[in-house]
């Protein structure tokens, strides 16, 4: 689907969270760096309010994280996508992840309120999961996504439930959740299916 509609993949998978999250923009104040796990580039938390640190990290393990995780990140996303840019005139970006706890929805669709891309596109991505069986549901219960790259850029982040392909049974237990293959297999197709009808849609619009 990808290579067959001018599509670029990048994956990012080296990092924990908890050591700095490249999903966040670090504000001009270092205060803001570090913070609950609903704000901060480095949370001091995880979701549901479970301290991380025994001792927060000091300003200068802030800074080395920063410098040599979180911004090199940006850096080189927005590198491609300036390049995609002035390949093609404008540029989706689909930026995906997965979750657990905070949602019985099997899909999630996140544009920072509104802030990331026009309703539009929201919309189409939706529809298209809908159509394939997915419970969809946007912005809810918290709003997402990356920020503005230019007015030529617009933005998605598309969560995806654990158990749409994990066995979840034991997920609690202190050992690395194994991939369900069956549910995988019945997951391929429906997530082909509608990455390639938002990809085919938005073109359109």
């Amino acid at each position: 689907m990808a290579s067959s509609r001018g599509c670029q993949i990048w994956e990012s998978r080296a990092l924990r969270r908890h050591t700095v999250d490249t999903c966040r923009f670090k504000s001009r104040s270092r205060r803001a760096a570090i913070g609950p796990f609903q704000d901060a580039v480095i949370s001091v938390s995880m979701f549901d309010g479970t301290s991380i640190y025994q001792e927060r990290p000091d300003p200068t393990t802030l800074s080395q994280r920063l410098a040599e995780y979180h911004l090199p990140y940006h850096q080189a996303l927005s590198d491609i996508i300036r390049r995609l840019r002035k390949l093609c005139g404008r540029v989706l970006l689909l930026d995906l992840h997965a979750f657990l706890r905070t949602h019985r929805r099997r899909c999630m669709n996140r544009r920072l309120a509104g802030a990331s891309c026009q309703p539009a596109t929201t919309a189409i991505a939706v529809i298209a999961f809908e159509r394939r069986g997915f419970r969809a549901v946007s912005n809810e219960p918290f709003a997402g996504g990356r920020k503005h790259y230019s007015a030529s850029t617009k933005a998605l982040q598309i969560e995806l439930r654990f158990t749409t392909y994990m066995d979840c049974g034991r997920i609690d237990d202190p050992v690395q959740p194994e991939i369900d293959n069956a549910r995988l297999q019945f997951l391929k197709p429906r997530l082909r299916g509608a990455l390639t009808e938002m990809v085919d849609r938005w073109c359109r619009i």
